[in-house]
């Protein structure tokens, strides 16, 4: 019997004992350190941390949506490039020949999430990215990435019929016969236009597909 009582003083003064470990911080507190392993930057700064403590991270990643891809080749000039932030914001945004001349302009929306070009891109032409992003935290951070348009030798070309001089009928049709495919066939067909110095009523441009 006197043994069993020892057994059971000596428990409850380690649990005693532990308790008094927690409550002093012994445990827990002072091993947190040891869990993380690195620094935790701190977001108390921020309008999205309302909560103090160890938890984790409230700023949610950006995530980029980047027109053309890094490292892209024989990409069509008449595309404009562009580049969408989520979860973030744009500033600083630069596209620039590789070997040198005038930045091509852009703009930024609004809201500061998109970034799209105004300017048409030159044939046969590596092009440069920078630009910075900056996170709900306020965070920036410096992207750079290139692209090179498609070689001259595949521009398409457009013929036009009836041939500059030639003597035709009033009801002879302009045809306009490009050497590649139309993707945007609306687009082309609104960028066409059509006047005549006798005053003749023209007819709106109509698409028709090769044989």
């Amino acid at each position: 019997m006197g043994t069993q009582r020892k057994r059971k003083t000596g428990k409850i003064l380690g649990i005693i004992g532990m308790c008094a470990g927690v409550a002093a911080g012994g445990l827990g507190v002072a091993t947190a350190p040891d869990w993380l392993q690195t620094a935790v930057e701190s977001e108390a700064g921020t309008p999205q941390r309302t909560d103090a403590g160890l938890g984790s991270a409230v700023v949610a990643a950006v995530e980029l949506g980047i027109t053309p891809l890094d490292g892209a080749r024989e990409v069509n000039p008449a595309v404009g490039p562009s580049v969408k932030a989520v979860h973030g914001t744009l500033k600083d945004v630069e596209l620039v020949p590789a070997a040198g001349g005038k930045a091509v302009s852009g703009t930024i929306s609004a809201d500061g999430s998109t970034w799209s070009t105004l300017d048409p891109l030159e044939f046969n032409t590596e092009y440069r990215y920078g630009f910075t992003v900056v996170d709900g935290a306020g965070r920036e951070t410096r992207k750079t990435q290139s692209f090179t348009t498609v070689s001259t030798a595949n521009e398409a070309n457009a013929l036009v019929f009836p041939r500059d001089g030639s003597i035709m009928g009033s009801g002879q049709p302009i045809e306009i016969n490009f050497s590649e495919p139309v993707a945007d066939k609306a687009a082309m067909e609104q960028a066409v236009k059509i006047s005549v110095s006798s005053g003749q009523e023209v007819l709106g441009p109509q698409s028709a597909d090769p044989p």
